[in-house]
């Protein structure tokens, strides 16, 4: 017999998880012990990175033993991680949120993977660009994205500083609503529930010469950044690290769209990006147009055709009707 799963279970399970996450990432920061290693160039590791998806994982184990996962870390943290997943409260997002005629709120086992990367934009973080560090964490169902959270740790404010203050994005495709939560607020002793806050969308309509772009900051050839700008042509390109910082900025509003003209991103990079933005119309695909798989069984997780993301159709139809020509090294 299948297991079942319940979505406001996982969800309240993956938002403390997230927020402890965000704890052991600051920590870390603070205690001067990065101690970063090197899987490939430009392509750092940290004790942040092997902690927090230990902690996710035990924790999502703890209440689903028989959930498949794929992180993207290959190692694992065997000292004290800090928390007792055993104070995990699988009732925290009250079942009213899920439970509606769009959404099952039971889901089985068998048919979702769990996709973590526990701090997306490692470079970032060795290079003290915290508010480009997020926490990860896709839901896939029949290879399609199901549920997507994004944590973002810190906080930039206008003096250029950063505030450890972790606000959590959540939602799930088949809804209309993005959710987010304050980690601070989900730390509040004795607390048995947690009514989220809702997302508001800013609707933008910038003409097609007018858009504003945002790409990869430290991992970006000279000819990937000229041909954003000759081809696809924003009046504005940002860089950034990290794939759920630009992700964000997507789905705040800041920017019309993503490009990934690379094959460095993987599945976990993705899919917790695309599920938010699918909530509002959205989508996350490659440089043709075609929809990545979120498969376990895959033998190669990369995403080797790059990424487009955006929230307006019209404005991914322009895109990709450039970077279909872009030759992907």
């Amino acid at each position: 017999m299948n297991q079942v799963g319940k979505v406001n279970h996982l969800f309240s399970i993956c938002l403390q998880l997230a927020n402890e996450a965000a704890k052991i990432i600051h920590s870390i920061q603070t205690g001067g012990l990065k101690a970063e290693q090197w899987k490939g160039k430009d392509d750092p590791m940290t004790i942040a990175d092997i902690k927090a998806q230990t902690l996710i994982i035990r924790g999502i184990r703890k209440y689903y033993p028989n959930i498949t996962i794929v992180g993207e870390e290959q190692i694992e943290f065997e000292g004290d991680l800090g928390y007792d997943v055993n104070n995990l409260n699988p009732n925290l997002i009250p079942e009213q949120y899920f439970n509606t005629p769009k959404i099952q709120n039971q889901f089985n086992i068998d048919d979702v993977v769990v996709w973590i990367d526990p701090l997306d934009g490692t470079l970032s973080y060795v290079k003290e660009e915290y508010d480009a560090v997020t926490t990860l964490i896709g839901v896939s169902i029949h290879n399609r994205p199901l549920m997507g959270i994004i944590s973002q740790p810190y906080h930039l404010e206008k003096n250029g500083t950063f505030t450890f203050k972790p606000k959590i994005y959540f939602g799930h495709v088949d809804s209309s609503q993005v959710y987010y939560a304050y980690g601070e607020e989900l730390d509040e002793e004795g607390r048995k529930s947690y009514l989220p806050y809702e997302f508001r969308l800013q609707h933008t309509n910038r003409p097609l010469d007018q858009l504003i772009g945002a790409t990869s900051k430290h991992r970006v050839k000279e000819h990937v950044l000229n041909f954003i700008k000759n081809d696809l042509k924003p009046a504005v390109l940002l860089q950034n690290g990290g794939s759920g910082k630009k992700s964000l900025q997507v789905l705040e509003n800041e920017v019309d769209f993503c490009t990934h003209l690379s094959s460095k991103a993987s599945r976990w990079d993705t899919i917790a990006c695309e599920a938010l933005l699918q909530i509002y119309g959205g989508q996350i695909t490659d440089i043709y147009g075609n929809r990545y798989n979120y498969d376990s069984k895959l033998t190669n997780y990369y995403n080797v055709n790059g990424g487009v993301y955006t929230l307006r159709p019209d404005v991914h139809q322009y895109l990709i009707s450039k970077t279909k020509n872009f030759q992907i090294e």
